[in-house]
């Protein structure tokens, strides 16, 4: 079916697949010896992106890694070719070769507009060889990745275009379940689920993996815990033990991964947990800042011949832990003071490298609590708050900016305080949290108050910028909560969408009517 697909796409006749499967039961595996297959014949390229768990809120991060990897792969000149005139593909990535984009004051325009410009690239691309567009782990992407995933696949029908997306069953929900839904709706043959192994076929790839014949307890063993998936066969079978109590699949897992952590040797167990925090963020040379001794290539080396870890060819070479299930168990091993000694550790080790890459720097500086400078800390939480908002994430733009605001205020960082406020109040709006974004308003412009910021007291006193409530009806609901949280002060509403108090003088754009 997958390879049906490709050649499919082969012939301009653009599909998008949906394989699904239960964790550890080889979706990844399979995708990426297709994926070899497209890039082996020449007429494709691969684009690969993933998602992480540490990612889950990170705003189109899976497509943003695609999509910058295959960028820089490419000659300048062949990048700003096709990069000519997509001025609103800079909201989602950033690029010196791409034209100025201008706000539109209408955030759902200027996401539709970014959507398009994507699709648009992802076209360009296909008029010069085929596209292979994989993403892994949908379902820890965010809801933005899944739907500009939807809207691509609307696009690619004639197109040498083959967007391929793994996911675990039973994992499913929302967005990604309305695009599971939608793409069988239109094509039932476009979703692989991937079944558990036979027992004539776990005794098979158990006897490859041993290079002999299995005793009859250890298959047996094998055959009962790993429940035809293949990662845990693997792990089963490395483990070396056959006398093992039947539980939970859980605890399968854990107990069959941390065995397996358990034997590797000290310095491949500390790459191996410095890799699982990093998630996207282990290329080459994150990791040579990070690695003390000069065994980094050797230790490398040994974990890809133990399947540990993968490494991913690029202009930087980048590696992830093999299985994501042996990643989120090496990370839960870890206690708190570890992780986040690990955390500040690549936060600060990126930010001497690329100091510019709020999208790998923000997970880390948010995790790394007390043990980084926690001015650097809220700059990079606010610009990451900031992104998402442009791209129209609320959800993340709320998380990343409320964690700003605490540190900025648990170390009476007052200056910063009153800005942040006003791009939460931005983000409360776009997720209708009307009271919450009065609240962060009036809080604004309390904070501008006691630093004698007049400006800013000003905007967030008296008025609203008219990009934060973008209709009629916004405004409306928006205004009755702002008066409230304005002490019944009467408000003259502006049809801009700003509103001073009443007796100040409106700005000549406004058509003013006073209210009670």
């Amino acid at each position: 079916m997958l390879l049906a697909a490709l050649e499919s796409a082969r012939a301009a006749s653009g599909r998008i697949v949906l394989l699904s499967g239960e964790a550890g039961i080889g979706k990844s595996r399979l995708a990426s010896e297709i994926a070899e297959i497209a890039a082996q014949k020449g007429s494709f390229a691969v684009l690969t992106g993933r998602g992480h768990p540490l990612h889950t809120g990170l705003a189109y991060a899976p497509i943003v890694a695609a999509l910058r990897r295959h960028l820089t792969s490419l000659p300048d000149r062949d990048a700003t070719e096709i990069l000519r005139g997509l001025a609103d593909l800079s909201r989602l990535l950033p690029d010196s070769r791409l034209p100025p984009c201008e706000p539109l004051g209408d955030p759902e325009l200027e996401r539709t507009r970014m959507f398009e410009a994507v699709a648009d690239l992802i076209g360009r691309l296909a008029e010069r060889t085929g596209v292979f567009l994989y993403v892994d782990d949908v379902h820890w992407a965010d809801r933005g990745t899944v739907e500009l995933l939807h809207f691509i696949g609307r696009t690619i029908a004639d197109q040498r275009v083959m967007l391929l997306a793994t996911y675990r069953s039973g994992e499913a929900e929302g967005p990604l379940r309305e695009l599971a839904m939608a793409v069988r709706r239109n094509d039932p043959d476009a979703e692989l689920i991937l079944a558990p192994l036979s027992d004539t076929a776990v005794a098979d790839l158990t006897r490859q993996l041993l290079g002999t014949d299995p005793t009859a307890e250890l298959l047996r063993n094998v055959t009962v815990r790993a429940k035809g998936v293949p990662l845990f066969v693997t792990a089963l079978v490395h483990s070396g033990q056959s006398r093992l109590r039947p539980e939970r699949l859980p605890a399968i897992v854990r107990d069959v991964v941390v065995g397996r952590l358990h034997r590797l040797a000290a310095r491949e167990r500390r790459l191996l947990e410095i890799i699982a925090v990093a998630g996207d963020s282990g290329s080459e040379d994150v990791l040579h800042e990070l690695w003390s001794g000069d065994d980094l290539d050797q230790t490398l080396r040994q974990l890809v011949i133990e399947g540990m870890i993968d490494e991913q060819a690029g202009r930087i070479l980048s590696y992830r832990v093999a299985h994501p299930l042996y990643a989120e168990v090496a990370y839960a091993e870890l206690t708190t003071a570890q992780r986040r000694a690990l955390h500040a550790a690549l936060a600060t080790a990126i930010d001497r490298l690329h100091p510019d890459d709020v999208l790998s720097l923000a997970p880390h500086y948010r995790a790394a609590g007390a043990l980084v400078d926690p001015a650097r800390t809220i700059e990079v939480l606010a610009s990451a708050g900031k992104r998402a908002l442009r791209v129209g994430s609320g959800d993340e733009a709320m998380r990343y900016l409320e964690a700003a605001i605490a540190i900025a205020r648990s170390t009476d960082d007052g200056a910063r305080l009153a800005p942040l406020l006003g791009d939460l109040a931005r983000a409360y709006q776009g997720l209708g949290k009307l009271d919450e974004a009065a609240r962060a308003l009036a809080d604004g412009a309390a904070a501008a108050e006691e630093q004698g910021d007049s400006s800013q007291q000003s905007q967030l006193s008296y008025g609203w910028p008219c990009f934060v409530v973008p209709n009629a009806v916004a405004r409306s609901r928006t205004l009755r909560r702002w008066i409230r949280w304005r002490s019944g002060k009467p408000l003259t509403p502006c049809i801009s969408g700003w509103w001073p108090i009443s007796g100040t003088a409106p700005p000549t754009s406004c058509v003013a009517s006073p209210t009670k």
